[in-house]
């Protein structure tokens, strides 16, 4: 199988449904037991098939935050470049 890249408007989504998940136990279950149905109606879909990662099951510490932003996956739609920026008031790295 292929790997699929996925936007940087999906990464944002799939981004924002990990914290859904975490928040939302009924969603949790849903993620797990059907997660190519609960990705197509958070917008993420793909042609080729897709390899679903599992949904954390563990808070992530504020340097993996840092990681996830770098992809895209918690960086704000102000940031849009690869380069450090000062964004509403911290040094962060944008996706």
């Amino acid at each position: 199988m292929s790997e699929v890249q996925l936007s940087s408007e999906e990464r944002r989504r799939f981004g924002a449904l990990v914290a859904d998940v975490w928040s939302d136990g009924d969603l949790a279950a849903r993620y797990a037991a059907e997660p190519l149905a609960v990705l197509a109606e958070r917008g993420i879909a793909s042609a080729e098939p897709l390899e679903v990662p599992a949904a954390p099951v563990e808070e992530i510490d504020d340097e993996a935050l840092g990681l996830l932003s770098t992809v895209g996956g918690l960086a704000p739609p102000c940031c849009s470049s690869a380069t450090t920026i000062a964004c509403i008031g911290s040094v962060m790295t944008a996706c």
